[in-house]
């Protein structure tokens, strides 16, 4: 039996700003909790991914990044997909402009 692939969300920072935290909170089908995960000292220029577990679980998830305790940019809610189970969220400089791709 093959084991289900895990949701992966990888957020690009392409933005000249550096992050304190690139923090993502979710919520799975399975469970109401809301759980966050954190990737502290982001730098300018590069790649974090984080990894939700089995895709047909995860239901919902939000980005967000902080820079001294004050949020910089979020997504927002995002419905997740649990056929593509992979999305990129690039932050860009244009006054922080978030994108979101679906591989």
């Amino acid at each position: 039996m093959r084991q289900e692939k895990n949701y992966q969300v990888e957020v690009d920072n392409f933005s000249s700003q550096s992050f304190d935290e690139i923090a993502l909170a979710f919520t799975r089908n399975s469970t109401p909790i809301t759980q966050i995960l954190h990737q502290f000292n982001v730098p300018a220029s590069s790649v974090v991914i984080f990894d939700l577990g089995p895709c047909s679980d995860v239901k919902q998830y939000a980005v967000s990044g902080l820079v001294g305790g004050e949020r910089k940019f979020t997504t927002g809610d995002v419905d997740a997909d649990p056929v593509g189970c992979d999305d990129i969220v690039t932050i860009r400089d244009s006054a922080l402009a978030v994108h979101r791709n679906v591989r």
